[in-house]
């Protein structure tokens, strides 16, 4: 008997662009304090893992940009319904291994409401829907940490339409078009959308951006719009790289900008940046300002991972979950009458624009399931002209929006 195929997929949004909302929103830092660290310390590192992944797909030579916060919450979702060694094989790859479940839930929960209130000058928004087919035997729990921990609206699963509009609605028209089509094959689509809004503390002035020369893999230049701006920032020095922190707002999300020595790549030093080398390098940086003279490129980018995204996950050690024999998806939907159910595909879309303003970027995570020391007293200049790595990160709960590897910014 011809078994009918199942999906589901699950998309994560991530929009970061530039809006003020009331100061009066900002939690106090005691809430920060509540987040579970272990979740954000397993997103961070699965961040980084997904970023040395891609880029050496790429050969390093491309540009990289992922959203860790979308890919982690997509995925968590996705956990929620995984069994035995598949169950296994994803806490592994997500650094969830020593997390009991419900941790995992309730520290993610606690993640998602910090995050909504990041201060003067920021908006951190996220939203959750399930979109589940009529006639399907969903288990009890699996709906539950949905509704439950994630706050995901439950609708009838009906047309594409409809949930594009759901995102297009929760990404402020960043974002209009994640679904293709529904159609019978399709059982359920879970939708998280995260916005962020972020306007610069120190913008830079337009009137002094102006071409100048980025240094590409191989040695070869070309010209792209810098900004230029000298103010005090958070700066750190040290062998092999300069690392500098441009806050948004208040100063609660900064992007955190590092960049090699020259002669230094990329590739060598995605091989040492771990969790801990990057939480070294936040310790070292912290209350470390200083006047800097700083040029960076203008840059807008896109990006797109989909068999890299499951190659990538396969690597870290998920490949149980998209194999149709061995995958258990039994905490999602009874199986049977379902039949099996295993990971058929995943995409990862991410936008990002810098400009003299703030910083606008957009992710989109979906996973298909198929059934079956202060420096010497001067004024350094930083110059951003050769391949670097950047990091949107909340500093009060230390979690990675995003992060990437920019070699040709034009």
């Amino acid at each position: 008997m011809r078994r009918r195929a199942l999906w589901l997929v699950i998309v994560a949004v991530a929009v970061a662009g530039v809006l003020r909302v009331d100061a009066a929103q900002q939690k106090p830092r005691e809430a920060a304090e509540r987040v579970d660290s272990r979740i954000v310390d397993a997103n961070t590192g699965f961040g980084f893992r997904m970023l040395k992944q891609l880029s050496n797909a790429g050969g390093n030579k491309a540009n990289v940009v992922i959203s860790p916060t979308s890919l982690s919450l997509a995925l968590s979702m996705t956990y929620n319904g995984a069994a035995g060694s598949t169950k296994t094989a994803m806490a592994k790859a997500l650094g969830y291994a020593d997390i009991a479940p419900r941790q995992i839930n309730l520290g993610n929960e606690a993640l998602l409401a910090n995050l909504q209130a990041p201060g003067e000058g920021i908006t951190i928004s996220v939203a959750n829907s399930l979109w589940a087919r009529k006639g399907v035997q969903f288990t009890p729990k699996f709906l539950a940490n949905g509704a439950g921990y994630y706050k995901a609206q439950i609708e009838t699963l009906s047309t594409a339409e409809k949930i594009n509009a759901w995102v297009k609605n929760k990404t402020r028209g960043k974002i209009d078009k994640i679904v293709d089509q529904v159609d019978q094959s399709h059982i359920l689509f879970l939708v998280n959308a995260v916005y962020f809004n972020g306007l610069w503390s120190s913008p830079f002035d337009e009137k002094l951006t102006k071409d100048g020369k980025f240094t590409l893999l191989g040695g070869k230049t070309e010209t792209v719009r810098m900004m230029h701006q000298t103010e005090h920032f958070e700066y750190l020095q040290e062998s092999g790289f300069e690392l500098i922190n441009l806050t948004y707002g208040p100063g609660r999300v900064s992007m955190y900008v590092l960049l090699p020595a020259k002669g230094t790549s990329l590739a060598s030093f995605y091989k040492k940046l771990t969790p801990a080398v990057w939480a070294k390098w936040m310790g070292q940086i912290r209350d470390r300002s200083r006047q800097v003279e700083l040029t960076m490129p203008k840059f807008k980018l896109e990006y797109k991972a989909d068999a890299e995204a499951k190659a990538a996950l396969t690597a870290l050690g998920m490949g149980v979950a998209f194999d149709p024999g061995k995958a258990d998806f039994h905490a999602m939907c009874k199986i049977p009458p379902t039949p099996n159910v295993y990971i058929g595909e995943v995409v990862h879309k991410t936008y990002i624009d810098v400009s003299e303003k703030g910083t606008e970027a957009a992710a989109a995570t979906s996973v298909g399931m198929v059934g079956t020391a202060m420096p010497p007293q001067y004024i350094p200049k930083m110059i951003v002209n050769h391949p670097f790595f950047f990091a949107i990160r909340d500093n009060m709960t230390g979690e990675m929006l995003f992060m990437g590897s920019v070699v040709d910014p034009r």
